[in-house]
């Protein structure tokens, strides 16, 4: 998920909406990755079910803040036509 973060941020426009959610993708996918590196070194083998909790969890966050974002970019897209 944090992958598919990165690469969606790299398509979006260069309105302010736009750069807004990019850098909330772009955050997201480096904590995701973050999160993986620091609980891999410090948990080892013993990872479990931890790292998948804070994938997710960053995940539904960031899928909340980027939609009312994109509610914005869209409604505004949309009034232009």
């Amino acid at each position: 998920m944090g992958l598919s973060f990165a690469f969606l941020a790299l398509v979006l426009g260069s309105s302010r909406l736009e750069r807004v959610t990019r850098w909330v993708y772009l955050a997201s996918s480096a904590l995701i990755v973050a999160a993986f590196v620091g609980m891999s070194w410090y948990f080892g083998f013993g990872l479990e079910y931890r790292f998948e909790v804070t994938a997710i969890s960053l995940g539904w966050l960031t899928l909340m803040i980027s939609g009312i974002l994109l509610a914005f970019v869209f409604r505004r897209t949309a009034h232009r036509r």
